[in-house]
């Protein structure tokens, strides 16, 4: 007898967010992909995978097969040996520790529980015909039967023998294996051997920074795979030289001259609609192919078009560190890219922030954005968290930043006053609260204000129409031009209130 067994991988979302730099949370993610991988090119020994396609396109943690073997003796020989998968990784990458484990004087008992006790496996599996001709029905019920497996939780606590211990600085539910993690003194910083064969690179291992051993693994992970632990204030600097490498070197008492970058989170719409319109497992295959394409391209656009770094790209979704520069034409290019892969629509946020920030606000910010998106559907939104003042932010299909570019341009060639911005956006607030304003009289006033400026912009007259067509136009042009201004005059001003 077949079976069509599906199988969710975890934990996904906090595990990959749980980090205090890029490199922590690219790290969460590669991990993920690595058991994910690890999962699909087992199970293709053994059973005929749908999605993913392969086991090279394998970049999600959800798995769906059609087996002639056991499923509850598959399911759990595969749990058994993901686990083994990651204790291995673990005593791999302790031994990329310079010059030693040592060095980092680690309660490894501690560590190899909460390794244990780490993994989140759920399987679930519902017989199929030999023809596969009940597909479709047999696939909403092994996913019904996943979702409900998911609901059960065994809540009982790790003892973690951690009295008088920190708790972790990155996950409080974990207690830190660092026994004694003050700051070593600087010529014996913990380092370790990267991939890439070149000198050992630093841990960044703050004083204050506690880390259990999940947060440790992903720390040394990343590292090891990128030959730096990347910062925010990174893409900070991109802004300015594009080229600026990963392991930059900073002086922390040096301010830098653009403290600002973004975080685009892109998601696909209504993809669980598209998944349950697909019949056959022949349509499933073709659209974890799309999928697959999709996320090998939009790692590419990220990373060699706009200086940025992928920390996820897999399926429908994408994290993604960028120059606040151009993180708008990068989430453009990502839509379109989606549209013709895929077929499919596509809601994304960007969250601009200081790169002192704490990264969990940044991210929360960005999550914030990709919801108010996800409202409209197929959209984008943008919210600018400056260091004082109230964020902004604007939502608007994709086709509202057609001009995005014609915007900055004319912002950088100096073609739009600096002050014009607050000016139509004290406009807006005005004609709303009045009863005698007319839509034209409120045109022929924006007119009179770009006459006496001397503004003959040819993008910014284009907007005039739009103005008297639409009520809310004029305070959404505003909102946009405020911050096309902050994207392209960035290190002239700190905040966004500046009415240079």
């Amino acid at each position: 007898m077949k079976h069509l067994v599906s199988i969710s991988i975890g934990p996904v979302q906090g595990f990959i967010a749980a980090g205090r730099r890029p490199g922590d949370l690219f790290a969460g993610s590669q991990l993920l992909q690595d058991l994910a991988h690890q999962a699909a090119k087992e199970l293709e020994n053994q059973a005929e995978l749908i999605f993913p396609h392969s086991s090279e396109a394998a970049a999600s943690n959800k798995l769906l097969a059609v087996t002639e073997s056991d499923p509850r003796e598959l399911t759990e020989s595969l749990r058994q040996h993901l686990h083994e998968r990651l204790l291995g990784e673990w005593k791999d990458l302790l031994k990329r520790v310079a010059p030693g484990i040592n060095q980092l004087n680690l309660n490894l008992d501690l560590a190899k529980e909460q390794l244990a006790h780490f993994l989140e496996f759920y399987a679930a599996w519902y017989p199929v015909s030999d023809d596969l001709s009940d597909y479709g029905d047999a696939r909403q019920k092994v996913e019904a039967l996943l979702a409900s497996r998911k609901l059960l939780r065994d809540f009982a606590p790790l003892d973690q023998h951690d009295a008088g211990v920190f708790k972790s600085s990155l996950d409080p539910s974990w207690a830190a294996i660092l026994k004694h993690p003050e700051q070593p003194e600087d010529d014996q910083e913990v380092k370790v051997r990267p991939n890439n064969g070149e000198a050992p690179v630093p841990l960044r291992i703050k004083e204050n920074e506690h880390l259990d051993a999940i947060s440790l693994l992903k720390r040394i992970y990343g590292a090891v795979t990128l030959g730096a632990v990347p910062t925010t204030r990174i893409f900070a600097r991109r802004s300015i030289e594009p080229n600026a490498p990963l392991n930059t070197d900073f002086d922390e008492k040096v301010p830098e001259e653009q403290p600002y970058f973004a975080v685009l989170i892109a998601d696909g719409d209504k993809m669980g609609q598209l998944i349950a319109n697909k019949k056959t497992p022949s349509e499933h295959r073709e659209l974890s192919r799309q999928l697959a394409n999709f996320a090998r391209k939009a790692k590419d656009v990220v990373e060699n078009g706009y200086s940025g770094m992928a920390v996820y790209a897999g399926g429908d979704d994408l994290l993604a560190f960028l120059p606040v520069t151009n993180a708008v034409s990068c989430a453009r290019e990502i839509y379109d890219l989606f549209h013709d892969e895929v077929g499919n629509n596509l809601s994304a946020g960007i969250a601009v922030a200081h790169y002192r920030q704490p990264l969990s606000i940044t991210l929360e910010a960005a999550r914030a954005a990709e919801r108010k998106a996800k409202e409209k559907r197929n959209s984008l939104a943008v919210t600018l968290q400056t260091r004082s003042g109230s964020p902004t932010t604007i939502t608007g299909h994709w086709d509202t930043y057609a001009d995005w570019d014609a915007m900055l341009a004319a912002y950088k060639n100096r073609e739009i006053p600096r002050g014009l911005a607050y000016e139509l956006q004290e406009l807006a607030l005005e004609w709303k609260d009045s009863s005698v304003l007319t839509r034209r009289a409120l045109r022929k006033e924006v007119e009179r204000i770009l006459r006496q400026k001397g503004v003959a912009n040819a993008w910014l007259s284009g907007q005039l129409d739009k103005i008297e067509e639409d009520t809310g136009f004029l305070a959404e042009l505003s909102k946009r031009m405020l911050l096309a201004r902050f994207f392209t005059s960035i290190k002239e001003e700190q905040r966004a209130g500046s009415h240079n």
